[in-house]
Order: C-alpha cells, then structure tokens, then sequence
C-alpha cells in the first residue's frame, strides 16, 4: 500500500494506493481514513486499483476540503484529476454515501459505477436517519473513547467484537458470539488500531442525499445493505434504490451494519465484486 497526499484545488487529500487494474475510488467510513485495511484488500487482490482517500477530517485531509457532501464530492473529483484518472467505480461504506452519491450526480463523466454499502442514502433530517446515540460517541472525550477502545480490542478482542456487532444490528448477541472466527477478530483490532475523527464524523452528520441527486445517478449501481442495520435504517437503502434507475439491491436479512465483519462476510463480498467484473469493460477506467 502506498501512501501520500495529493495536491487540489480545494487543498491537500491523503490517500492510500494497492493493487492494479480498473479503478475504485474506495470512501470509508466515519471512524477510518485511507489506512484502513478492512474493506479494500480483498478488491485490490480481485483485481482493481484501489484509491482511498482520508475524507475531509481524517489524516492528513483537513476538514476545509469539503464541509458538505457536494464540497467533498467536488474534491474527489479534484483527486481523480490530480492522479491523472479519468474514470473510476465508486464504492462507498456507511457515512460516505452522501459524498458518492452527490459525486455521481456532479461529476457523471467520473463514474464507472457506484456501490452504495451499508452506506447513508437518506437526508440528515429524515426520522428514520441516524441515531442521536451516535452523535454522542463522537462528542466529549471522543478521542480517549478511541483509544481505550483500541486497547480492549488487542486485550478482549471477542468482548469488543461482541459489543460492537450487538448495538450496530438487531440479532442475537449469543448468535454473534458463536459465529465469530479468527478473522473477525483480527478485523475488528484493525479497526479500533484506526485513527478516528470526531470532526469529519460530526461534520458528516449533516450531509444530505437528496431525491435529486440519487435521480441523477446514471452509472450502474448496487445497494448492498442488511435489513437488520441498526445504524443506518434499511430505509435508507430502500430510498436509494427506488430512485436510482436501474439499480441492483442485495439485502441480507442479517448482518448489521458491519457487513465485511462475521458470518456471511465473504458472500457479500464476493456479490460486490461479482458486480465490478460484470460492468462493461468499455466504462472502465485502465489502471
């Protein structure tokens, strides 16, 4: 993985580099930036050219890069530019779905296709939009919060597992704690060993994804989302996919928000990959 910080019109974006092939704009989401290494090796080694960026508020990108989602959206664009990529598939986790869905709509001539996973597609007023209590763990000692986390995680990995699948869907906690493997573990540690952002996560809170917008997506698209997220409302995706012509849903009946992350990972993986190699070769952007 190769990292450094690319230079735009709307300032300095940090962004991480793996693999090789067709071109996937990766945009994490709220508690990573482009060192995550949970979601995008498995695409890097199916054969795509992985660019994640540090979205504005996390890294080395600042939180002036884009306040709103059309704002960040119109910086990734600036990022493809700067790499000298014309086109790119656009895969977007959780809080990133408000950005890569005004990205698709700005910018239509940049995207090849979009993947919308387990990602926010409603606006920031909506009743069924996100929790307060997640609003809540980005304020006061967030930072501390973190790095307790990041502790318990190396010391009680299956504890925090545990915890964290439980409260971000609705099934069963013994359920998950029988089904967790070595792997899953090792995966949640990576994630707690993140740094994470309580300004770029707050900052989020209140992009908006508006009908319009997910109107005007014209590149093929797929919602992957389970149907027991806790965090972000199946409404969500239901929304996206009335509205986005043309799109594809796979909607797990479990899961939880953390799709990449326990029982049925693979296959889900595997679904969103299987949608990558089948778009038209002629869309896809050359490494």
């Amino acid at each position: 993985m190769r990292i450094g910080v690319a230079k735009t019109a709307a300032g300095p974006i940090e962004y991480a580099e793996e693999g090789s092939g067709p071109v996937v704009l990766l945009l994490h989401g709220d508690s990573s930036s482009c060192r995550e290494r949970i979601v995008h090796p498995p695409l890097a080694n199916a054969g795509f050219r992985l660019v994640v960026p540090s979205r504005p508020g996390r890294g080395r990108t600042p939180l002036s890069v884009g306040r709103t989602a059309a704002a960040a959206a119109d910086a990734m664009d600036g990022l493809l530019a700067a790499l000298g990529i014309d086109r790119a598939i656009v895969v977007a986790v959780s809080s990133a779905g408000p950005t890569a869905v005004a990205f698709a709509a700005r910018h239509p001539e940049r995207v090849s296709g979009l993947v919308l996973q387990s990602a926010v597609a409603c606006p920031a007023s909506s009743p069924w939009g996100r929790p307060a209590s997640h609003r809540r763990f980005y304020t006061g000692c967030h930072g501390l919060r973190w790095r307790l986390l990041g502790l318990a995680a190396r010391l009680v990995p299956r504890l925090v597992a545990v915890r964290m699948l439980a409260v971000t869907s609705t099934r069963d906690t013994l359920d998950i704690r029988a089904r967790l493997r070595r792997s899953d573990l090792e995966a949640v540690r990576r994630f707690f060993s993140c740094d994470s952002s309580a300004a770029g996560a707050l900052a989020d809170w209140d992009h908006e994804v508006s009908d319009a917008d997910l109107a005007a997506v014209r590149a093929p698209a797929l919602i992957v989302h389970a149907r027991d997220d806790r965090s972000v409302p199946f409404a969500g995706a239901e929304r996206a996919h009335a509205l986005i012509p043309g799109s594809q849903i796979a909607a797990p009946g479990t899961g939880g928000h953390f799709l990449w992350i326990g029982p049925g990972a693979e296959e889900i993986t595997q679904r969103v990959i299987s949608f990558l190699k089948a778009l038209p070769p002629a869309i896809l952007s050359p490494a």
